[in-house]
């Protein structure tokens, strides 16, 4: 009877024609944190997470890892989103390393015009 149960429900997840709501989104538009900005907003209700890896050679003898950098930015409506930033940081010189979380910034980011014609799509950018 098991043997049955899976053959079925195989069969209907197979032969299942009706669409997934994450195929009808439009792609997302990242901002890679603390590397690059784009102008586009979150939609609305919609979370987002992006994360990044960095590696700074300061001199011959001190390196700065940031592991990850992350932001965090939710939808609150078409032209505004809440945003937060937190990275973790290492600092190694000669043999000793400190790790630290830096300080956690808030901010937004508005649209301020659409792209039409020579006016590009324009956003506005706050920590």
């Amino acid at each position: 009877m098991f043997r049955v149960i899976q053959y079925l429900l195989l069969f209907i997840l197979v032969f299942n024609d009706h669409e997934l709501n994450a195929q009808k989104m439009d792609p997302i538009q990242t901002d890679r944190p603390d590397k690059t900005e784009c102008p586009n907003i979150v939609p609305h209700r919609y979370i987002q997470m992006e994360n990044g890896f960095s590696l700074e050679k300061i001199n011959s003898k001190t390196n700065a890892f940031t592991y990850p950098s992350s932001l965090l930015k939710y939808g609150l409506n078409d032209k505004f989103e809440i945003r937060l930033v937190s990275d973790i940081l290492s600092i190694k010189e000669n043999n000793t390393m400190v790790t630290g979380v830096t300080p956690i910034a808030f901010g937004f980011k508005t649209s301020i015009c659409k792209e039409k014609g020579m006016i590009p799509l324009t956003s506005f950018i706050g920590h």
